[in-house]
This record gives C-alpha cells, structure tokens and sequence, in this order.
C-alpha cells in the first residue's frame, strides 16, 4: 500500500461506529480512536451528540412505562401448538407394511437362492451330467457312473464285480 490510499482517522469520518461507541459496544482502543477522531472533527461530534441524546431519550421512555401486569403478559405470549398423538392405526399400519415388506424379501431370496433345475437357476447353473470312472488292476475291465446335477457325490466308488477273462494258454517256444 502505498501511503497516499491509507485513510487516517484524521481524514475519514467515524459514522459507522458511532453507534457502537454510544452503545458501548466498542473495545477500549476503538473507543479512544473515536474519542480523538471526534474532538477534532465537527460533523463527527454533532452525529456523537445526536446519537447520545437519541439513547438518552429512548431510555427515559423506556422507563417511564409501568411494568405490564403478569395476567397481561401472558395474553401476549404465543400458544404453544397442541402436540397430537398419533392414531393407533397409523402405527399398526405402518408395522404391517414393514412385516409385509420383509416377508416378501425373505420369499424373493429363497427364491433366487434355490436351485431351480438345469435350466431354471437363477444364481449358478448347474452343472452338467459327468462321468466318474474308477479303473482296476486289469486293463479291461472299468467301472462307470453318470451322475447329474440333483445327486450328490458318493463317499466311496461303486464297485462293479469284476468280469472274468478267458484263460489263454501261454505259448512256449516248444509246440
């Protein structure tokens, strides 16, 4: 800032906080700024006197009114509004659209957590029919199970008796 925008108290007017001052809103070092500001500044005092006399009468007034009568003061009170209750019904009604609302998420989760069929699952499909097969010792002879979506998985292999082989002579280098 140069030194040619600063405004001293000299040179600007006080208006705005002669209010204050009167009302003795002000801190101590404004008030002794306004103090000064108005012991050389005319139109500044004449505003400060106005504004005192303004108080002065005002509080005079203010005093010379009879206190109001307690009966008089509760006339002018505002009422309170009356607090309703509300009905029964309205609680009953509003717990049975809760009830109704649970109950129908309940049914709309069963229903998508159920396994519906193959074709039908809404969260996993199932999976398609598979085969287990065991194999044995002999090469010829296994054992095979199809199973579908709705079984479950044995604890153990099905056994299946085992078929048996020809006997073939063994050929020897003599015959």
């Amino acid at each position: 800032m140069n030194g040619d925008s600063v405004l001293t108290m000299e040179q600007a007017h006080v208006f705005n906080l002669i209010s204050d001052y009167v009302l003795g809103l002000l801190p101590a070092s404004e008030r002794l700024l306004v103090e000064q500001h108005a012991a050389g500044c005319g139109l500044c005092r004449q505003q400060l006197d106005s504004e005192r006399a303004l108080s002065r009468r005002l509080h005079d007034t203010l005093a010379a009114l009879p206190a109001p009568h307690p009966l008089r003061l509760a006339q002018w009170q505002p009422t309170p509004p009356a607090r309703r209750r509300p009905a029964v019904l309205h609680h009953v009604w509003h717990k049975g659209w809760v009830t109704i609302g649970l109950l129908v998420m309940i049914f709309a989760g069963t229903l998508y957590l159920r396994p519906l069929g193959d074709k039908h699952n809404t969260l996993w499909p199932a999976p398609g029919p598979y085969v287990i097969a065991t194999a044995t010792e002999q090469p010829t002879i296994t054992a095979t199970a199809t199973k579908t979506a709705n079984q479950i998985d044995p604890a153990e292999t099905p056994t299946v008796a085992a078929t048996p082989i020809a006997a073939l002579p063994i050929l020897t280098g003599s015959e």
